[in-house]
């Protein structure tokens, strides 16, 4: 079970909160259930030099090439791996809001609103890390209302520890800001209700509260050079940084177990049996008006169906020998379990 520790730091102007491991969340001690080790699965090789961010824009993929200077790009690939269009611009990360992508500039700490067929730029924002010493504001995320911005800080004198922004889309301002020491965020997504973001230093994807910027669980990830993050709806897409730098250079696709962290009181049990199951899997205690899902350890989502009462089963004989997760949606709170098929 993870402690909190936090350190408040306070003015005039606002407050930040230095986390390191745990969350109490309206005091109410949360139980850590951590997470399985990743299962990785690559999707194809990157043969252009050094790949960085990237986004998916619901058929496609996006992905960074920025350097060496002069000769930065941005590919867009088909889920097997060949680039459909190719754009000479400079960006460390993207992110797909529905209608254009964001791009950001890490070293001009630069933010761009872009027309998706053109790459025209619509919009230039200054990111907070503009202006300082050695910026490094570096990714980027959609929350289906504003965008999430990691900076990883900087190593160099004068140091600065990182942060993960909230910012406004239509001026570019700073909604909600968190810092964290010893920590190099880079990758970053958000999946409802959940900040994602992988941590170099360390090699470990963080999950992450957005309200308050607490870590509330991390797993130990198995890319080498993990940068760019997206996610799909029903997995993780993370590039693996150049082979210059100890990469391989393949996109992979993940599927963690996201298991969420239930509050040790007021949570009603819910009772899934049998586990292993043969056939007929029951769900008891389940809230009314809750989804379910089910995904193969692939991240393939299988199965989805609505609870209309507390009892619920699914048949599950046609499905091979083997492991799936199941997916208990309710509201904002997502619990993840691991199903045993024989």
């Amino acid at each position: 079970m993870f402690l909190a520790i936090g350190t408040m730091l306070c003015s005039a102007q606002e407050t930040k909160t230095v986390f390191e491991n745990g969350i109490i969340q309206n005091n109410v001690l949360v139980q850590n259930k951590g997470w399985v080790e990743c299962d990785t699965m690559p999707v194809f090789d990157i043969d252009l030099f050094f790949p960085a961010g990237l986004t998916w824009d619901g058929s496609f993929i996006w992905i960074t090439l920025p350097t060496p200077p002069g000769e930065c790009i941005v590919c867009k690939y088909d889920t097997i791996g060949t680039i459909l269009k190719t754009v000479e611009v400079c960006y460390s990360d993207l992110s797909f809001d529905g209608t254009y992508l964001w791009g950001v500039i890490e070293q001009e700490s630069l933010l761009h609103k872009l027309d998706t067929a053109t790459f025209e730029v619509l919009e230039e924002f200054d990111l907070p890390s503009a202006g300082v010493y050695d910026p490094n504001g570096w990714g980027i995320a959609w929350d289906g209302y504003n965008l999430w911005h990691s900076d990883y800080g900087s190593n160099v004198f004068p140091f600065r520890p990182s942060y993960i922004y909230q910012i406004n889309p239509s001026d570019g301002s700073v909604i909600t800001s968190f810092e964290y020491e010893n920590k190099r965020f880079l990758g970053i997504e958000y999946v409802d209700p959940y900040i994602y973001s992988i941590c170099r230093n360390n090699l470990k994807m963080y999950k992450i509260d957005p309200d308050n910027g607490a870590i509330i669980d991390s797993i130990d990830w198995c890319i080498p050079i993990p940068l760019g993050l997206a996610w799909n709806d029903n997995y993780f897409f993370n590039v693996s940084g150049g082979t210059i730098i100890g990469g391989n250079q393949k996109l992979y696709k993940l599927f963690p177990d996201f298991t969420v962290n239930i509050p040790t009181i007021e949570t009603k049990d819910v009772d899934i049996f049998p586990n292993p199951v043969k056939n007929i899997l029951h769900i008891e205690g389940v809230v009314k008006n809750s989804e379910i899902r089910i995904y193969d350890i692939n991240g393939m989502q299988l199965l989805f169906e609505n609870i209309n009462s507390s009892h619920h089963s699914i048949n599950l004989s046609q499905y091979r020998r083997g492991i799936y997760m199941l997916q208990i949606k309710t509201g904002r709170e997502v619990i993840t379990y691991k199903i045993m098929k024989d």
